[in-house]
C-alpha cells in the first residue's frame, strides 16, 4: 500500500476538488489515477477530465476501469479521456459498447417515465391521503 492510500484508508487525507486541481497543475498523473480510482464522483469526473487533458498513456487502464462506473457522467468522459489517449480499436469498441449502454438506459428511463412507473419523485408526506385523515380527526369530540 501506498503512502498516498494509508492517508486516505485512515481519513488522513481528503480527496477534493481542490486537490486534483492542484495535482492536475503539478501533472501528477499516478495522483490523478488514485483520485480517479478513490473519489467521490465529482473527484472521479474532474481526475478523468483532467487525465485526458495530461495525455499520459500510463493512465489508460485506469481510465478502462473507470468506464464502468455506476456514475453516467464520469464514464462518458472517462470515455472521451480514452478517446484522446488512444486509438486502440479495442478500446475503441469498449467505447462504443458503453455509449451504447447508457443510451439505452436512458431510453429505458424515459419510457419508465413515460408509462408512469416512476413515483420516486413524490415524498412519502404527499403519498398519504390528507383529506381522509383530517376528515377522521372532525369526527372525534372535541375536548376542551
Amino acid at each position: 500500500m501506498n503512502k498516498l492510500a494509508f492517508l486516505h484508508k485512515n481519513g488522513l487525507i481528503r480527496l477534493t476538488e481542490k486537490r486534483v486541481e492542484h495535482w492536475n497543475t503539478m501533472q501528477d498523473t499516478p495522483k490523478l489515477v488514485f483520485a480517479l480510482e478513490n473519489g467521490l464522483f465529482d473527484v472521479r469526473l474532474l481526475a478523468a477530465k483532467y487525465l485526458g487533458n495530461l495525455r499520459d498513456i500510463n493512465a489508460v487502464p485506469a481510465l478502462r476501469k473507470s468506464l464502468n462506473d455506476k456514475v453516467k457522467i464520469v464514464s462518458l468522459e472517462s470515455a472521451e479521456a480514452l478517446r484522446k489517449l488512444t486509438n486502440d480499436p479495442d478500446i475503441e469498441k469498449e467505447i462504443r459498447a458503453k455509449l451504447n449502454y447508457w443510451a439505452e438506459e436512458e431510453e429505458r428511463e424515459r419510457n419508465r417515465i413515460i408509462n408512469n412507473e416512476v413515483h420516486v419523485d413524490m415524498p412519502k408526506w404527499k403519498k398519504r391521503d390528507w383529506v381522509a385523515i383530517v376528515k377522521n380527526m372532525l369526527k372525534k369530540p372535541m375536548r376542551w
